[in-house]
């Protein structure tokens, strides 16, 4: 079992490397979007939100961030909810296989 300081660095290592290939494919003086969705009771929002901004300050990225709390089956769909949280950049999904998916829910 790894420790939660081993997980916390390899979540952290992981949104770099979204930012880093986010910023390769918009260019980096531009602001990137983020955008959290997620159902509230979600207790990974928090510490996903805080993971987001805190690596883009390390990183100096100037982002433009949302956070959408989904309450309802039609919220889901509109902001492509797969699962809470989902976190997207420039409108896209972070986990590639995502991105083609089209059952949005809040189960």
């Amino acid at each position: 079992m790894q420790s939660k300081n081993h997980l916390s660095i390899l979540a952290m290592a992981a949104v770099t490397l979204l930012f880093v290939v986010a910023c390769g494919q918009s260019g980096n003086s531009s602001t990137l979007k983020v955008k959290v969705a997620s159902l509230e009771r979600c207790g990974a929002t928090k510490p996903t939100i805080d993971l987001v901004k805190n690596t883009a300050k390390e990183l100096g990225l100037a982002i433009d961030f949302e956070y959408v709390a989904i309450t309802t089956r039609e919220q889901a769909k509109m902001h492509r909810h797969l699962g809470s949280p989902t976190i997207q950049i420039n409108g896209q999904d972070i986990e590639p296989a995502a991105r083609d998916a089209y059952q949005f829910g809040i189960a």
